[in-house]
């Protein structure tokens, strides 16, 4: 009759007919349903009130209140209790006009037990999934941020409290922690949780722009300001106006440009370049650093005074080795985030290499760890070696040890996100575009390979033109 729901569900069944709850009882208690039975609806509700059930199966015509008196009663006592209506073979309308009160399916008699056994567990799993999507929904009405933090570990949890109590303060915030341990998350979610939800996040990348730009990039620039300022130019600072600002990697900000940014952060203003008025700004400042400023501070590399305004208060976010109890769920919430429902298990021996690995490249590393596998995934559990390419090299060439063919390497080797986008784009090409062949052609689910083609810029081509390459 296949898998039981779980071993303690509980079904109260209601007929006055001893006949019915006895074959109810065996056939139910057989597949391991907790059983308990009710001649009338007087007594389904005495025992509902000394006790939760997980499912009321009860009959339509009983004497005193009927099976519909019972159900009105349920929709204001239970309503999240699924109710199954039992109906003589005849009655089928009956039970459509108790499904319209709130009856989530019905059963004809005579019952029949694998029938029964299997409306029982869809209407449990329908009812579950209900329950989980409205959690989801509280959850993200409750906390609007568009990315999630997996936190199970005590040090992480502890992060992601202090952040909640800040998003509601408007002082500024420096977080400090390795390359890819979430610093940019953790800033949304300051940003999201606080007053300012509505209104920008802008992110600015210190390490990432050339020193000559760094100040026109802050904020802004008026036209004929240096070469190539054709128009007025609006910096970070005035975009994020009433919002957020992230300053990632602020240790990078060229020492020149320091007294700027102090100036501007304390009289909440900017001037931009070529221009000699002040615009005010309603900015909440939060930067970021995988350096240690205050050694940078010592080294005379970093102002100060600057460190201290932007460091009204210091979130540090342990690396991923240091937190171990996270590394699983984490990979678990990745492989979802790309596979959806259909991400695969993880075998016990990739789990425990998730452990064991020291994550330098922290949470960052592990998100291409995940993609990496699933690219190549052919289906079945997730294993160690499907997790880390490395341990192929132990394989036969060829071969990978369990009989499944192995991608030549170029000579000389390749980027791995070349030959991905390299294998995905001849089996599309192979295939006429059809994604679904090409996904059968690669051994990947379609979801699989279309999040992989949004993410290498791989779109049918038009009529007469080739492969977009």
């Amino acid at each position: 009759m296949g898998e039981p729901v779980k071993a303690e569900a509980r079904i109260l069944v209601v007929d006055d007919d001893p006949a019915i709850r006895r074959f109810a009882e065996v056939a139910l208690g057989s597949e391991d349903f907790e059983v308990t039975a009710a001649e009338t609806a007087e007594d389904a509700l005495g025992l509902m009130a000394r006790g939760a059930y997980d499912l009321i199966l009860t009959d339509l015509n009983m004497p005193g209140q009927s099976g519909l008196d019972l159900l009105a009663q349920l929709r204001k006592t239970a309503a999240d209790v699924p109710v199954l209506i039992m109906t003589a073979f005849g009655s089928v309308e009956s039970a459509v006009s108790a499904m319209r009160l709130g009856a989530l399916d019905y059963v004809a008699k005579p019952l029949e037990g694998e029938d029964l056994c299997h409306r029982i567990r869809a209407a449990l799993r329908l009812t579950s999934l209900e329950a989980e999507n409205r959690e989801l929904k509280e959850e993200l009405s409750a906390s609007p941020r568009p990315g999630r933090i997996v936190a199970v570990s005590e040090k992480m949890r502890a992060v992601v409290a202090e952040a909640e109590k800040l998003a509601a303060a408007s002082l500024s915030v420096l977080i400090v922690g390795e390359t890819g341990t979430g610093k940019e998350l953790v800033a949304r979610s300051l940003h999201h949780g606080g007053p300012r939800a509505d209104g920008p996040f802008v992110a600015v990348n210190c390490a990432a722009l050339p020193a000559d730009l760094i100040e026109s990039e802050l904020f802004g620039s008026a036209k004929g300001a240096f070469t190539g300022a054709f128009k007025d130019r609006v910096g970070k600072m005035e975009a994020a106006h009433r919002g957020t600002l992230l300053l990632d990697e602020i240790g990078e900000l060229p020492l020149a440009l320091q007294p700027k940014l102090l100036r501007a952060l304390e009289e909440r203003a900017v001037e931009r370049v070529g221009e000699n008025r002040l615009r005010q700004v309603d900015v909440r400042v939060v930067a970021a650093t995988n350096r240690d400023p205050l050694q940078l501070v010592k080294e005379g590399r970093f102002r100060e005074d600057l460190y201290f305004r932007l460091a009204g208060a210091r979130i540090t976010i342990p690396p991923l080795r240091a937190r171990t109890d996270d590394v699983v769920p984490l990979a678990r919430f990745l492989m979802r985030r790309v596979a959806g429902e259909s991400a695969p298990e993880l075998a016990p021996d990739a789990v425990l290499a998730l452990q064991r690995h020291s994550w330098p490249g922290n949470a960052r590393e592990l998100n291409n760890v995940i993609e990496r596998a699933l690219a190549f995934h052919p289906g079945g559990p997730l294993t160690a070696r499907s997790l880390f390419a490395e341990g192929a090299a132990e394989a036969p060439a060829g071969d990978n040890g369990d009989g499944r063919h192995l991608v030549p390497l170029p000579e000389g080797g390749a980027p791995l996100d070349d030959m991905v986008r390299d294998l995905i784009l001849q089996a599309l090409e192979r295939t006429e575009w059809n994604q679904s062949a090409a996904a059968r052609l690669l051994r990947i689910r379609r979801h699989i390979l279309q999040y992989r083609m949004a993410k290498f810029g791989l779109t049918i081509p038009r009529a007469g033109n080739s492969a977009a390459r």
